[in-house]
């Protein structure tokens, strides 16, 4: 079983505790703020593009800085992205619901048999603000579990304890875009027992949409938040590090085998990666047995990795990870960790790694605002053919 019984149950043994979805009824129209900010937006971003191309650079993967005065450009160009891509999906979703498209997200405990436990799994090592499961954010459809750091330590101690074959995502913006446009991809997502809320803005969206006291500060972790506490924090004894170059690969699991010497921790690079290799690395999976895998080949190759040869992967808690080992190895520089909960951790990357990053946060942002308008259109249609 993939996903923790408990974010499934409606029932408890002690009774009654069911998690419902409360319909509220028609919501309020959107507030005029969240309709011009992001219109706003879309009038800023092509006059600072034109202010570009005229200035003789280009953006996306040949994204050049140069100069305070580029800077300053980019900075404005990527605020307008991040303006217009936070508030469009809100817009929609709260657009489509306030004429009547469909149920809010609002998850409600029944009051009967709020003293007991939700259950054995994910929830019974949660905090009481958040034994509430899953949150589906409306219009993109996606699930995500938020929990700070020590719940995840706590999460992956009991599910070891278990033994038994599990995943760890996290939805970020740049997930949520490819979700929205890989098959594969989206229903390895589906099946996942946790899905962190990785980015700020999925975090803000979880939060508005389900009611719930997160925490920036505390919700919104990234896998720099908790990789490092792994070992101290937990029981896993075998980990495997799948992904990066080999310097990365080395450097990380030293890192991890330092961190108790008596655990055993391998790593295998993911340079060349092709299916051959794929074949290989499952085998010597098969061969090392291990408790807790990590697996950084970079979205969506990791997750289409795992989808392709799960059956045939050893029991463990795998957790995808994206190009963190080259950051946990300080092969590559992590932005500051103080950036995360306020939202900036993108802006640091952008201006670090320009040409890697430049169509991720400047390009598609504005496709993905597009594919969920264009969702909460065909949503919104729907609704109103039912319900007439």
């Amino acid at each position: 079983m993939w996903r923790s019984d408990v974010a499934r149950t409606e029932e408890s043994e002690t009774g009654s505790r069911a998690l419902n979805w409360q319909s509220e009824g028609k919501t309020p129209d959107p507030s005029p703020v969240s309709i011009i900010i992001p219109v706003l937006s879309l009038v800023i971003m092509p006059v600072l593009v034109a202010v570009k191309k005229k200035a003789g650079t280009a953006l996306g993967d040949d994204l050049i800085l140069a100069g305070a005065a580029e800077t300053g450009i980019c900075a404005l160009l990527s605020v307008s992205t991040l303006t217009g891509l936070i508030l469009f999906p809100l817009t929609g979703a709260a657009i489509w619901e306030s004429h009547g498209g469909g149920r809010t997200c609002r998850p409600t405990i029944d009051e009967a048999a709020t003293a007991e436990p939700v259950g054995e799994h994910m929830l019974k090592y949660q905090t009481q603000t958040d034994k509430r499961g899953e949150i589906e954010i409306p219009v993109s459809g996606i699930r995500v579990t938020p929990m700070d750091t020590n719940e995840l330590h706590r999460w992956i101690a009991a599910t070891w304890e278990e033994r038994r074959k599990t995943v760890i995502l996290g939805h970020n913006l740049h997930s949520l875009y490819t979700w929205e446009v890989n098959p594969t991809f989206r229903a390895f997502y589906d099946k996942a027992d946790v899905v962190l809320t990785d980015g700020f803005p999925i975090l803000k969206m979880a939060k508005w949409c389900s009611g719930r006291p997160l925490s920036a500060r505390r919700h919104r972790i990234g896998t720099m938040d908790w990789l490092p506490g792994l070992i101290r924090s937990t029981p896993v004894r075998r980990v495997a590090v799948i992904g990066a170059s080999p310097e990365s690969n080395a450097a990380t699991v030293a890192l991890l085998r330092a961190g108790d010497p008596e655990r055993t921790v391998e790593g295998w690079p993911g340079e060349g990666w092709n299916l051959a290799l794929e074949d290989r690395i499952v085998g010597t999976l098969q061969e090392f047995r291990p408790d807790f895998v990590i697996v950084g080949l970079g979205m969506p190759l990791q997750e289409e990795f795992l989808s392709r040869h799960w059956e045939e992967l050893p029991t463990a808690i795998y957790a995808a990870v994206g190009g963190v080992i080259d950051q946990y190895s300080g092969i590559q520089k992590s932005a500051p960790r103080w950036l995360g909960p306020l939202g900036l951790e993108w802006a640091y990357r952008l201006a670090t790694q320009p040409r890697r990053l430049g169509h991720r946060y400047l390009v598609e942002p504005w496709i993905l605002a597009y594919l969920l308008a264009a969702k909460a259109v065909r949503q919104g249609t729907r609704g109103a053919d039912a319900s007439s």
